[in-house]
């Protein structure tokens, strides 16, 4: 008798354990579709922006209505314009982002294209940053020059002859 009583215990217990694997089977074993992947990293980006945004901008608009008594539509503007400032990064990032592919994509050399482009912004953004603030003229043609000779050098795994540049 307590051996019958045993045996249904212990199928009682393997039949538990069997339920609980297939409910972690079914919780853990389903695909995750690439958008939700996608959507969750803009997400995650915009809020990094929308923290940074907030760092900058709540200050100012908390001090300007206490100096100059702005009414609540200018609080409502200033909160409004702080969410969307957020998205401006994310905008034009993707916006130069799908221009570099568009390009690259119809090249024989996809990746190398796509790297020279990218290179291209990354130098065009960082001189255009310098002309902005005004440091323009501590730009030593020397440094322009080092940057284009160690230029050849950064293309990652690819061979002076793969590159092109075997012919110079």
């Amino acid at each position: 008798m307590k051996k019958a009583e045993n045996q249904k215990c212990f199928q009682q217990n393997d039949d538990r354990k069997q339920e609980e694997q297939n409910a972690y089977n079914q919780s853990f074993n389903q695909a995750v579709f690439q958008s939700v992947i996608v959507i969750s990293r803009f997400l995650t980006l915009y809020l990094a922006n929308l923290v940074m945004a907030c760092a900058v901008m709540v200050p100012g608009l908390v001090v300007t209505r206490r100096m100059t008594g702005a009414g609540v539509s200018f609080v409502l503007t200033g909160i409004l314009g702080t969410l969307l400032l957020s998205l401006l990064p994310m905008t034009v990032a993707a916006l130069i982002g799908a221009g570099i592919t568009a390009l690259s994509s119809r090249m024989r050399h996809r990746s190398m294209v796509s790297l020279v482009l990218t290179m291209a912004m990354v130098g065009a953004v960082v001189v255009g940053q310098m002309l902005i603030s005004g440091q323009s003229q501590t730009l030593p043609s020397d440094m322009i020059t080092g940057l284009a000779k160690s230029f050849p050098f950064s293309l990652n795994g690819y061979t002076r002859r793969q590159s092109g540049l075997a012919r110079l």
